[in-house]
């Protein structure tokens, strides 16, 4: 039995890319990623995580991480794509390109109807192959932890990159004081945000008129 795991990491955040991963392991290799320590990502320290992506890759039949960055899911949602037909898609994707072929796909539902996202992605498998897809698959099933790993691993590379060169952005999601502050300081800096912030998220439309407000009050009082 050869099972593909799927998983994404980087759905819901305001900055940055949303990072899909695809692990194909056989029964071994699920053992030994077990034994090692694999999984949900969400479960992991951040070194921890780095260490055992590193085992994951040694071990895997194949593995391979799909980006979407910022700019393009904008651009998919603009055209009314919405965010579970985008992560649909770009599993899709990934089973298309992987060359080695699983029996079993489980993939981690990013779908509030886990039958509906099922149906999907189905028309992507390869002749033959069952798909399962699940609410916290992460959690269940050692393939899809596994992917958990990679995609977030990514994506944690990817934020890293983007402070480096930005300075202090936080992790990318509406619920961070340091990402909110970034946006506000970009803004009133730039005029406009940089193509790595998802222009269509509310939050950032919430700060960009907020902004606006602030600057024709102040215009308006001198």
């Amino acid at each position: 039995m050869i099972v593909g795991g799927i998983d994404e990491s980087g759905k819901g955040p305001v900055l940055g890319p949303m990072c899909i991963s695809i692990v194909i392991l056989d029964k071994e290799g699920e053992k030994e990623l077990e034994r090692a320590g694999v999984k949900d990502c969400k479960l992991l320290s951040p070194k921890k995580r780095t260490q055992l992506a590193q085992i994951i890759k040694e071990i895997a039949i194949e593995e391979k991480c799909l980006l979407i960055p910022a700019d393009e899911i904008d651009k998919k949602r603009e055209e009314g794509i919405n965010m579970n037909k985008i992560v649909v898609n770009a599993m899709g994707e990934l089973i298309k390109k992987t060359k080695k072929k699983a029996n079993l796909y489980i993939a981690d539902a990013a779908d509030v109807n886990p039958e509906r996202f099922r149906k999907r992605l189905a028309p992507y498998l390869p002749p033959n192959a069952k798909l399962l897809c699940e609410h916290k698959a992460d959690t269940k099933y050692i393939p899809v932890a596994a992917a958990s790993i990679i995609a977030k691993v990514e994506r944690d590379n990817q934020i890293k990159k983007l402070s480096e060169k930005y300075g202090e952005i936080g992790s990318g999601y509406a619920t961070d004081p340091k990402t909110i502050k970034f946006l506000k300081k970009i803004l009133k800096k730039e005029g406009k945000y940089p193509p790595f912030v998802r222009k269509t998220w509310k939050t950032a439309q919430r700060i960009k008129k907020e902004t606006k407000q602030t600057k024709l009050e102040k215009f308006n009082k001198n």
